[in-house]
């Protein structure tokens, strides 16, 4: 019988050639498809709406948009219309975007926008029940918000409220003549504002499709003992935004926002009464409203179709791809430990690593008796210790039969160490 001996490189080509003859043998049906029309639908489960999780969600969501919009519209009118603060854009964008941040981390899965939920809707994350309980609890958390801030804010004509920005000015140049706009070339058009609410919203649930519902998200954490950064960059998608809309439209990107505004200042003051130039910016919002209605979904459903259909966004990771993740058990630490570092610091929550021995320190004799059960005391045979409390289980574990305990310098010597 002979044995044939491969050298271990041709051995790893062996292996290689097998491995490339099964890829070749496999049939069609196996291999996935590699066309670009190729998504992953995902179909939520409805949502039973007779437990108490689903309502806390339900007042989670509107507990939350009341607050967003309290500290959004607060801060525009804080900055807009008490302060005239010079750097209130600035401002107001902070304030909507650490709005959205916190109520982020303080809910687990909130929306605080109409919009988003279609998004989500969209993407297979939210089942449409649960979806038209959020837009209308969002909705009453919107006007909530904007009405408290009234509360806090009385005699104000208007509350935080979206429309097209108008630089122009009211001629005044007769006494009984009708108040005539004098047009600014940087007046906005209703065109122009539709357009910047689609693209501000189109950022927002852009940002929200790939941190938030995209499985290769780096923002979110991987186990459970990590950050998730998600809250933040939505925040500052909410920033980025209110940065460049609120010269222009007020920046709504919210249906809720900007409708509960809306009615709140048209309960403190109808703008639809009054004349042209008494009114901030010579226009009455009412009349923009569905600007601010309408486009923030048109934006929604067009990031959320970008990031389905062209990125994939809700596609899972392939077995092959997937991170290899170790779950650490965590057990009580040894009182002792070999090293400071990783590489030499001795690994006690590995259940199946051998542990490097500890080194011993010198232990008196006395320690070592209690540990045993080992009672020093008098014998007239000179023992040193014996174990056990009661005289028949004492047992002399110094002495030996060989030993002659008859000895008095032995008894002695015994006795004096004692």
């Amino acid at each position: 019988m002979s044995v044939a001996l491969m050298h271990p490189d041709d051995m790893m080509e062996a292996k290689r050639n097998a491995a490339a003859e099964e890829a070749k043998s496999e049939t069609p049906d196996e291999k996935k498809p590699t066309h670009w029309l190729r998504i992953h639908l995902v179909f939520p489960k409805a949502p039973d709406i007779k437990t108490y999780d689903f309502w806390r969600a339900v007042a989670l969501e509107l507990l939350a948009t009341a607050l967003f919009c309290y500290v959004g519209i607060g801060t525009a009118v804080s900055n807009f219309k008490l302060n005239d603060n010079p750097n209130a854009v600035l401002v107001t964008a902070f304030g909507f975007g650490l709005a959205i941040t916190t109520m982020l981390y303080v809910t687990d899965h909130g929306h605080f926008n109409p919009a988003v939920t279609l998004a989500l809707v969209i993407f297979g994350e939210c089942h449409w029940l649960k979806a038209i309980c959020f837009v209308i609890v969002q909705t009453l958390g919107g006007m909530l918000g904007a009405y408290i801030v009234m509360l806090q804010s009385p005699g104000l004509g208007e509350y935080g409220v979206n429309k097209l920005g108008r630089y122009g000015d009211f001629s005044q140049n007769c006494t009984f003549c009708e108040h005539k706009y004098n047009p600014h070339p940087r007046d906005v058009s209703a065109g122009s504002a539709a357009f910047a609410e689609m693209m501000g919203t189109f950022l927002l649930v852009y940002t929200v499709g790939e941190v938030v519902v995209n499985p290769r998200s780096v923002a979110m954490s991987r186990d459970q003992y990590g950050i998730n950064f998600a809250p933040l960059a939505i925040g500052l998608a909410v920033f980025l935004a209110h940065i460049v809309l609120i010269p222009i439209t007020g920046c709504g990107i919210n249906p809720a926002r900007s409708f509960g505004a809306f009615f709140v200042s048209i309960f403190a003051a109808n703008c639809n009464n009054m004349p042209a130039h008494l009114i901030p910016g010579g226009r009455c919002h009412s009349g923009d409203l569905s600007i601010f209605i309408i486009m923030p979904f048109v934006g929604a459903a067009l990031a959320a179709v970008l990031c389905l259909f062209v990125f994939r966004s809700t596609e899972p990771i392939p077995e092959a791809e997937k991170p290899e993740l170790k779950l650490v058990q965590r057990y009580p630490l040894d009182r002792y430990s070999i090293g400071t570092n990783a590489e030499t610091k001795n690994n006690v929550d590995s259940p199946t690593q051998q542990k490097v021995p500890t080194p011993t320190r010198p232990i008196s004799p006395l320690i070592v008796a209690k540990a045993h059960q080992i009672v020093p005391t008098k014998k007239n045979h000179g023992d040193r210790y014996s174990k056990g409390t009661d005289q028949e289980s004492k047992r002399n574990i110094r002495s030996s039969p060989n030993e002659d305990h008859d000895d008095p310098q032995f008894s002695e010597s015994k006795n004096r160490d004692i």
